[in-house]
């Protein structure tokens, strides 16, 4: 509390216990007890309200869909990229081109920092049919629609649909797969 009373005289802001509430993470026992009595303040919970609303609208657990978590991680990542949630909104208004956002803007911003992979220069070429290339590309990206990946959209059937083995994976389906593994050889 002290230090918050030194921050008080310093830039003459006042710290209102009744507007405040103090986050404990894996502090138990006395130890939360006494930080409680000393501080002064409520212990927070989330989602976190202001003004009776809440920042983000709900927690986000393990039976949230793969897709909402998705867009929580993108949504982070652009945030952190521009430093502040209102620097991240004037970014984004930046990207809108003609009335319309560009979500490729969003793509190459989030983008930064990563290599592009050696292998995408050769599977993209002009005598290469562009279904052949589109499938090597998910194969490479590991985002071909095997069973293993359909786990994260609670796909509850994971056997091979061709040999019935126990686990349908990319790596089952051009290597070990007894029904299908003879194409690729």
């Amino acid at each position: 509390m002290e230090c918050l009373r030194n921050l008080e005289e310093c830039l003459g802001l006042m710290v209102s216990p009744t507007k405040s509430n103090i986050f404990l993470a894996g502090v138990r026992g006395i130890v939360r007890e006494r930080i409680l009595e000393g501080i002064g303040f409520e212990e927070g919970v989330f989602p976190v309200r202001y003004l009776g609303i809440p920042l983000v609208p709900m927690k986000v657990s393990d039976q949230d869909s793969y897709l909402m978590k998705r867009l929580i991680i993108i949504r982070d990542a652009i945030v952190r990229a521009y430093g502040s949630r209102e620097r991240a909104i004037s970014g984004l208004s930046k990207m809108v081109i003609g009335g319309r956002f560009a979500s490729g803007k969003v793509y190459e911003l989030l983008r930064v920092g990563r290599n592009k992979k050696s292998w995408m220069t050769t599977i993209w070429k002009n005598y290469i049919p562009p279904r052949f290339s589109f499938v090597v590309w998910l194969t490479c990206g590991n985002r071909l629609t095997t069973k293993d990946n359909l786990v994260l959209f609670d796909h509850p059937d994971r056997t091979c649909r061709f040999c019935k083995g126990p686990l349908e994976s990319k790596q089952h389906i051009f290597f070990s797969c007894a029904v299908v593994g003879g194409i690729w050889m």
